[in-house]
């Protein structure tokens, strides 16, 4: 009645009916007391009758009940003591209610039964998970760190301390970790109830069969007593089942606690270390001090590393706690002889500790070699291409293999040691145990019985547990720690100085929103500089001298800049710069690296004017990139000042020599942070002549472009960062070169159209950075720099004037202008759209994805209309196909030596218990026999228990050992196999796959297969054979138990398919959802630059923490279905135990069942719920790590080039170098159009051919023939008269030279670089390098040719490692060698000069040139000039350029 009236009082939600509860409570309370008051007096009474402590308890339960509706009196209809509410309350679309449920239904998980009724019906998807609750929210935990964070800083600041995060995460989560460690003692402290109980059910049941009438003295009570209910057998397997399911209620609740807590530390460690990644300085990253992978790894692994140090916490004193506890009852069983055993476990934890101590060094050197691993097959990946038109593939494969080797042979050492663990600690139960009951008689007098031997057993087995979780969660603490340490130093770590670029820094918004309880968007306000006196200057430079450590790595980080007196005060007393002035730097030098004692740039004083266009011009490695990178403030100024106009936005429209692009839509490219403006997007799209790539891209503006999408061309992604900053509303433009990806034609419009015809036209400040002299005369100022020096700057005459060889230069551009001015170019820049067209509608066709895309647009688009690009996600469960391969990996020899030790062992360990059962039952019937047949009897028994428990423990260890080294040869076998294949895949592979997708192979999938896999498997068949052991033992000891238990076993198995088809898609979900968190990470910090002068943080910040926020919706949802099923099996666990104890004590009492027997079996029951909850999760983890192999095995089996040749051409071959292609038409696929048509060529040996075209015409495809990147679908091409089909395409690529458009290095030394294979002597390099005019740079290092280049060349600009690549081919002794467009990124006069070389040095060679400057291959040999796939002149290019009609004439007035 009570129930339906609060039912009522709920559901209409009128608290005011609790006054109708508290009487009724109260009068119940008052009415049994009256009745319990009249019982005891009449009866006399106490608390050892069982009657009276359950009335006593009853009553303790209703005065609760007052308590309750009191409080909810208090608070729902006096208002009282109200808190705020719960921040998750005000979400309208959460579906995760654990909050917001009853009390049962939170500590039995009920409540989460709606998501596996889902999920058993269909895939979940990210959807059906709803919102996230605010409390587990990244903003919400961030906001929370900060101020924890910010209270510890106060902290150590009084106390002249070190910053310490552990106090930080001491504020966040103390209170939730300790009413988790009440649930964990309460826990524990139930889990001593189970072998306690043993000992007296035993006892109970040899009482039944005893003659002994004082072996429970009758006490013939009116009322039970509470000694007769807990001498009871039937009343203690009762207590046994009862206290198994509350210890694991509270262990399941203590688990979902800690692990909330280590959510909202991720959370908040993900949000803060991107914060932090927002600020540091450009060096940082690119000097390798710390590199992006470093930096994901604070990402990822070091926010794990420190949730399972919080999810661990409690077996700090958990552990002692369990173990001290159980010594004490093994103490109490066995007295004396109980030390002799234990010192067992005194001596095995050190050792385990030292074990786990070198197990942590070799997991340090695995995650080292691995880091290394990894990032040389991401070089290799982004560099495909290089690697395979050099033949390189074996020379990296080898590279990698060896580190791999490595890599494995430490992991061979680990599994060593992983296998030693689980010896010791298979080892050392049975050990103590056989020492403990060898040594029990001997020392007490005693006879070992039944309840001794079991009990004493059941403890050993339950202390066996924390001691080999010891290592474990050392290891975890180690980790956590050195991630803490890790996390310090990095928030710590140099930062940019916002002094060194003169403008504001962008305020943190989010934080304020969150102060404020709401969130806007951002919001850019102009600058205004605060004004410092001298004093004030002065001031705020002693602020920083602080005395902890902490203030000191700070105050490195926040230099202050190197002012004289007098230039401060000249400097810092003007108000502002004149109007006519946007930014000034006076006396400036700047380096990259702080530390260094040298500047970059020197000396630098430049005026940059408000509203006119800046021109920088100079040779390669001049200093012009540093220079817009000092005005950004990316560079670290060590003296002088910089000023920005206080009326100039503090947002720069920035675009980089290398474009930067979002995996996001085009449109969203362009606008970036702003809101659309139609037509203002039109007329921008239109200047940047975008239009055309927009009409053939299957979604038009919406489509993806970047890794995800559409791979863009080199000239459409710089066109698209353009655009990105003409459209937005700075007034400030600076660009980098983005004209040298151009075509001439193309850059020419984009110049006119979009620089001077929108940014000037609109009178914003634009700093251009060019090699194209031809547009000198547009501009302003000129600034010419040289080896970091300005040497000359003002009007583009005054600058003439000053250095003539630049006028020169200018000069012939000029001419080319004027020519252009003559000529007509509209129907040609028609022709040349209608080109571009095609060649990109090519590449959509082409794509797969994108094909499939567009042909599922309705159902994949989003309400946007936007298709986007998912990661491929596996449905249902793996198929055997892919274990039995798996297996096959291990070999098959070596799974089933493992499996059949494995099978053994656990025979073994039931043969054992067997043989303990049959030893203590012949002690009840040795009461009278004589010593030396007690001894006789003792001393067999003990040979025998010694033989079988260390048999069994023989092969727990091969079984271990064997796995683990199986698991380790199936790895490197299937790395191996994976990592040949993808190197030998198509090059149209690499064009349609994110390389993203294809490190996560190398990365996640291999670390799941090389470190959890296997160990998943083992333990998931230890757990089956245990489960299984536990069943045949109660099966063998009572046969009717079979009966009672097969509906358990009915329900467990449809408990876990239940439970399975869930729990894969969260986890799928939960893998998914991490990947976008890291790619957005890694998209920030290549652009960091790019992100900091728009100013736009914010944005970037806020999209980050929706992305981690979906991470850990999913994590949160699987994590608890983890706590739902736990609490079922543990359930099914305890009603095995009923089941199990109530058979075997019914069988005892009809006198045909051995009290030993019964001790077996409830011992057996009792070990059946860990088991059972191992198994099922085991399967499920299973599946989801054998998805990894399957993703691997996909690649493995992925179909490769065809590398072998069916002919061998001599040694010498080619010995000319004479080309001929013969009636070639070529297609990307079947189904697509023709890319080449027709084509019909020779090209004579030593002859030099400069191929022109416009963008799309076929040039590049013509040349990729060669190396047979692509296949001709007809005709013949052949080298020297040799069908280079036929031949194998390593011989083939071998005797081929290439120099691309977009320069490819990697990370190592310029030998290294220039030589990968060492067959070239240093005299040889150098003299390359010479030609290729670097080797001044070059040698002005203290390195030499031992110079390390950084990843992707970082530490070199685009034109030295377009430079470095054409030493490359210098090095290389072939007859035929390709220029793809070699020189787009270096100055006119270094083009001249390496023209010159090529002539020379290739004097004897075959070269054919693609040429974006028509004017650097004019002197050529002859001139091959395309249009849509054919060829529409082939001459000389005296012939050409007489004939004023022809294409290439027309090109080259045009400036081509």
């Amino acid at each position: 009645m009570a129930t339906y009236y609060y039912h009522i009082l709920e559901a209409r939600k009128k608290p005011r009916m609790a006054f109708g509860l508290l009487l009724y409570w109260v009068l119940v309370t008052a009415c049994e007391a009256y009745r319990m008051t009249v019982w005891v007096q009449s009866t006399k009474i106490d608390f050892t009758v069982i009657r009276f402590d359950v009335m006593v308890l009853v009553l303790f339960s209703y005065a609760m009940y007052i308590c309750l509706e009191l409080f909810v009196i208090a608070k729902k209809v006096f208002r009282c003591c109200l808190s705020i509410p719960k921040p998750n309350s005000v979400k309208p679309n959460m579906k995760y209610h654990h909050d917001n449920v009853s009390l049962f239904s939170s500590a039995t998980f009920l409540w989460f039964n709606w998501v596996f009724n889902l999920g058993y019906r269909r895939p979940l998807e990210m959807d059906d998970l709803g919102c996230l609750p605010k409390q587990f929210t990244s903003k919400f935990n961030r906001h929370r760190f900060n101020k924890a964070l910010k209270q510890e800083k106060a902290r150590a600041e009084r106390h002249k301390t070190q910053v310490s995060l552990y106090r930080v995460f001491f504020r966040l989560c103390s209170k939730p970790i300790f009413y988790a460690g009440v649930l964990r003692f309460s826990a524990d402290t139930l889990g001593f109830v189970g072998p306690i109980a043993i000992n007296a059910l035993v006892n109970y049941a040899t009482s039944l069969q005893s003659d002994d009438p004082n072996f429970y003295p009758d006490t013939h009570s009116a009322y039970v007593t509470l000694t007769e209910f807990l001498q009871n057998g039937f009343a203690l397997i009762f207590i046994i089942f009862v206290t198994s399911f509350l210890r694991f209620v509270c262990l399941q609740n203590h688990y979902y606690i800690v692990i909330v807590q280590s959510l909202y530390a991720k959370a908040a460690i993900q949000a803060v270390v991107y914060d932090k990644s927002l600020c540091l300085a450009s060096w940082t990253l690119s000097s390798g001090e710390m590199t992006a992978g470093a930096i994901i790894n604070h990402m990822s692994t070091d926010p794990e590393n420190l949730a399972n140090m919080i999810e661990y916490t409690h077996y700090v004193w958990a552990i002692p706690y369990q173990i001290g506890g159980t010594l004490l009852l093994l103490y109490y069983n066995l007295s004396t002889a109980a030390l002799a055993g234990l010192s067992i476990f005194g001596l095995l934890v050190p050792l385990q500790f030292g074990m786990a101590s070198l197990l942590s060094k070799v997991e340090k050197n695995i995650l080292s070699l691995s880091d290394v691993r990894l990032k040389r097959t991401n070089e290799i990946l982004q560099g495909i291409k290089m690697v395979k038109v050099q033949a390189l593939e074996d020379v990296f494969f080898k590279y990698i293999n060896v580190i791999r080797r490595k890599e494995i042979g430490q992991m061979i050492k680990a599994a060593i040691f992983v296998g030693l663990l689980y010896f010791t600690q298979n080892a050392c139960p049975v050990v103590v145990s056989l020492l403990s009951f060898s040594l029990y008689s001997v020392l007490t007098g005693n006879i070992l019985t039944p309840n001794i031997a079991f009990s004493t057993l059941a403890l050993i087995n339950q202390i066996a547990l924390p001691i080999t979780i010891i290592p474990m969660v050392v290891s975890f603490f180690v980790s956590g720690h050195i991630s803490t340490q890790r996390l310090r130093k990095f928030l710590l770590a140099k930062e940019i100085n916002p002094e060194d670029g003169g403008r504001a820094l962008k305020h943190d918004d989010d934080e304020d929103d969150f102060e404020n309880g709401k969130e806007t968007c951002v919001d850019e306000t102009p600058s205004t500089m605060e004004v410092m006196s001298e004093s004030s200057f002065q001031q705020a430079r002693h602020q920083r001298v602080i005395a902890s450590e902490d203030a000191a790595l700070l105050m490195a980080n926040q230099e202050i800049p190197n002012y004289t007196k007098e230039e401060s005060s000249r400097e810092r007393t003007q108000s502002n710069l004149p109007p006519e002035l946007a930014t000034k730097i006076t006396y400036g030098d700047y380096t990259w690296d702080p530390s260094a004692s040298t500047p970059v740039l020197c000396d630098i004083n430049v005026q940059i004017p408000t509203g006119k266009l800046t021109l920088i011009v100079g040779k390669v490695g001049s200093g012009k990139s540093s220079l817009l990178s000092a005005c950004l403030g990316e560079m670290t100024r060590k003296s002088g000042t910089i000023r920005w106009n206080n009326h100039v936005s503090p947002k720069i429209a920035y675009c980089p020599q290398k474009a930067w692009l979002l995996n996001r839509s085009l449109e969203k490219n362009v606008t970036f942070n702003q809101e659309k403006d139609e037509t203002r997007y039109r007329e921008v799209i239109d200047s940047c002549a975008l239009q055309p790539d927009i009409d053939i891209l299957p979604d038009g503006d919406q489509s993806m472009i970047g890794e995800k999408g559409i791979n863009l061309s080199g000239g459409q992604k710089q066109r698209v960062s353009m655009a990105r900053a003409i459209y937005s509303d700075s007034e400030v433009v600076i660009l980098d070169d983005p004209l040298s990806a151009l075509d001439v034609h193309v850059g020419r419009h984009v110049f006119h159209e979009a620089i001077m015809g929108r940014l000037v036209k609109e009178s914003r400040t634009v700093i251009l950075v060019s090699h194209q002299l031809q547009y000198m005369q547009y501009a302003d100022k000129v600034i010419n720099m040289t080896a970091g020096f300005i040497t000359c700057q003002g009007t583009p005459e005054e600058v003439a004037k000053s250095d003539p060889e630049l006028a020169e230069t200018w000069k012939q551009a000029l001419e080319h202008i004027e020519e252009v001015s003559k000529s007509g170019t509209d129907e040609e820049e028609e022709e040349s759209v209608e080109e571009e067209r095609r060649h990109l509608a090519a590449l959509c066709i082409s794509n797969p994805e994108i094909r499939h895309a567009k042909d599922e647009k309705v159902e994949n688009a989003d309400t946007t209309g936007r298709i986007s690009w998912k990661e491929e996600r596996e449905m249902g469960k793996i198929s055997y196909a892919v274990y039995f391969w798996y297996a096959q990996m291990m070999k098959w020899p070596l799974v089933f030596i493992s499996m059949t030790a494995m099978l053994i062992q656990s025979a073994l360990s039931i043969a054992t218990n067997f043989w303990l059962s049959e030893w203590s039952s012949v002690g009840l019937n040795a009461s009278n026999a004589s010593s030396p047949d007690v001894e006789d009897l003792t001393q067999y028994y003990i040979v025998g228990y010694s033989g079988l428990a260390m048999s069994s423990v023989f092969m727990s260890l091969v079984s271990a050992i064997v796995i683990n080294i199986s698991t380790l040869f199936a790895s490197r076998r299937m790395h191996e196999d994976m990592l040949k294949n993808v190197m030998h895949l198509p090059i149209r592979f690499f064009d349609n796959t994110p390389i993203g997708r294809i490190v996560n192979r190398f990365s996640s999938d291999m670390r799941t297969v090389d470190k959890l896999l296997g160990q998943t498997l083992m333990w998931m068949f230890v757990a089956f054979l245990n489960c299984i052991s536990a069943v045949i033992v109660n099966a063998v000891v009572t046969p009717i138990f079979l009966v009672f238990v097969l509906p358990v076993i009915i329900l467990f198995f449809i408990l876990q398919q239940y439970f399975i088809n869930t729990s894969i898609e969260l986890k799928r979900l939960d893998s998914i959802a991490k990947s976008p968190i890291y790619a957005l990470f890694g998209e920030t910090l290549n652009g960091l630059p790019t992100v900091r002068s728009y100013r736009c943080e914010s944005k970037f910040r806020r999209e980050l923490f929706e992305r981690i926020d979906n991470s850990v919706l999913s994590n949160l949802y699987l994590q608890t279905a983890n706590r739902w099923l736990g609490i079922r099996l543990d359930f099914l666990g305890a009603v095995f135990v009923l089941l199990a104890g109530l058979t075997a004590l019914t069988v005892a009492t009809i006198g045909v069942l051995d009290p030993g027997y019964v001790g077996l079996a409830v011992t057996y029951a009792l070990s059946s719920s860990m088991w059972l909850n191992w198994l099922v999760r085991d399967s499920s983890d299973g599946q989801i790590q054998m998805n990894a192999a399957e993703r691997i095995r996909w690649f493995i089996k992925a179909q490769r080039e065809a590398y072998k040749g069916s002919e061998e051409p001599p040694s010498s071959w080619p010995t000319k170098g004479s080309i001929t292609y013969d009636s070639i038409d070529v297609r990307y696929a079947n189904e697509l159009p023709l890319i080449l048509r027709d084509i019909n060529v020779k090209f004579k040996a030593g002859e030099k051919v400069g191929i022109v075209g416009r963008t799309g015409s076929g040039k590049t495809s013509l040349v990729n023939l060669l190396f047979r990147l692509v296949e001709q679908c007809k005709g013949i091409i052949s080298i020297d008269g040799v069908q280079i089909d036929l031949i194998g395409l390593k011989r083939l690529r071998s005797e081929l030279a290439i120099i691309p458009q977009d320069p490819v290095l990697f990370s190592g030394n310029i030998r290294f670089n220039l030589d990968p294979r060492s067959k070239k002597s240093d005299d040889e390099i150098w003299k390359a390098l010479e030609m290729a005019q670097i080797k001044n740079f070059l040698s002005e290092s203290e390195n030499g040719l031992d110079f390390e280049v950084s990843e992707g060349g970082g530490n070199l600009s685009v034109g030295q490692r377009q430079l470095m690549c054409l030493a490359r081919a210098f090095l290389q002794d072939t007859r035929v060698v390709v220029m793809d467009e070699a020189t787009s990124s270096i100055d006119l006069q270094t083009d001249a000069i390496l023209q010159k070389a090529v002539h020379t040095i290739f004097n004897t060679k075959t070269v054919l040139t693609i040429a974006h400057r028509v004017s650097t291959v004019k002197d050529y040999d002859r001139i091959l000039v395309l249009a849509n796939g054919e060829i529409k002149e082939f001459d000389t290019p005296q012939n050409l350029i007489s004939n004023p009609d022809s294409v290439f004439s027309q090109m080259l007035k045009a400036g081509k």
